[in-house]
């Protein structure tokens, strides 16, 4: 088996949380003037493609929000965990909606690619739920801290 350098996550990528405004979306097609937020429904462990998702039609962006950028990874905050890869934005402002994280990766550090595959294998998904059940034992809902995330 490989043996390489280990990484924490927090040390190769920025965690931040998605947007906290509510999100509700609409199917109807885009026009190209509202904002565009990734929910844990877009979310399939594949590159996410922005131009087949729907916009918003009761949000406007508020606030000093930034839209993300390509080589972005996105992760459900709880279990079952799920990915999603920014690799072409079309000239879009996306942004993510709260039950989400985004993961901006240091290229100087690791490939985000190579990151992504990694998260979306059996062997994180069962550390991120692993990690979940021990910080929620009783409760439903397993969800991931920023900082337990930050130390996978």
């Amino acid at each position: 088996m490989f043996k390489g350098p280990s990484y924490f996550l927090g040390d190769v990528c920025k965690i931040r949380r998605g947007a906290d405004e509510k999100v509700d979306e609409s199917d109807t097609a885009d026009t190209g003037d509202l904002a565009k937020y990734i929910t844990p429904k877009h979310l399939n462990n594949r590159t996410i493609d922005v131009l087949k998702m729907p916009s918003l039609t009761t949000v406007t962006v508020t606030g000093n929000r930034k839209p993300l950028k390509t080589n972005t990874i996105i992760m459900s905050k709880s279990a079952p965990f799920k990915f999603g890869f920014i690799d072409d934005l079309k000239g879009r402002n996306v942004y993510c909606s709260g039950n989400t994280y985004k993961l901006t990766v240091d290229e100087n550090e690791i490939n985000s690619i190579y990151l992504f595959m990694y998260l979306t294998s059996d062997l994180a998904k069962e550390q991120l739920t692993r990690i979940s059940e021990n910080m929620n034992p009783s409760s439903r809902t397993k969800t991931i801290s920023i900082t337990d995330l930050g130390e996978v």
